[in-house]
């Protein structure tokens, strides 16, 4: 768990992260849709984006604008 945020951007955080650590979405490759997502995991889009930024503070993904996040890195 991270220290300072909800339990739904902790979950949003674990799975995401797990699977660009798996190989579900590899390095170069855009991940899908907020919204896709927000479906795929049952959470809200908000509660996705805050999964995301942690993500990118991270290294593994980084945003880039009108086109969502790529994955950079599959190490963490």
């Amino acid at each position: 768990m991270i220290k300072g945020v909800g339990r739904g951007v902790d979950q949003a955080f674990d799975q995401l992260r797990a699977s660009i650590l798996d190989g579900r979405y590899g390095v170069g490759k855009f991940l899908p849709s907020v919204r896709a997502l927000s479906e795929e995991v049952q959470l809200s889009a908000e509660t996705i984006r805050r999964g995301l930024k942690l993500l990118e503070r991270e290294g593994l993904v980084e945003a880039q604008s009108r086109k969502g996040f790529r994955v950079v890195t599959q190490v963490p």
